[in-house]
């Protein structure tokens, strides 16, 4: 039930799917989904803790999916992912009552 759009971005590094809240014309959150191998832990924090960093100062709520808990638990991830989505549309739904007052 909720509109979600796959590889936003400019860049070589994309958000792999994006939810979308036509109601309010924004994006509620990005997902990131996290299957790559990484040569060593350096590459690893570079590519995702400063990538999310990027992104989280341009206004987007990021969400990680890791490749094995999907294979291990996929109702978690979903179940996690359906949160995070619920959360930010109170946020959203909050930020524009405050702004109407």
């Amino acid at each position: 039930g909720y509109c979600v759009e796959v590889k936003i971005g400019n860049t070589r590094n994309k958000i792999d799917l994006a939810v979308f809240d036509p109601t309010y014309n924004q994006y509620l959150l990005g997902i990131e989904c996290i299957n790559k191998d990484y040569k060593n832990m350096d590459e690893m924090i570079e590519n995702q803790i400063y990538h999310q960093g990027f992104l989280q100062s341009r206004g987007w709520k990021i969400h990680r999916v890791w490749t094995r808990d999907w294979w291990l638990s996929k109702n978690k991830v979903i179940n996690s992912i359906i949160r995070e989505i619920e959360n930010a549309k109170k946020e959203l739904i909050k930020a524009n009552l405050d702004s109407k007052k």
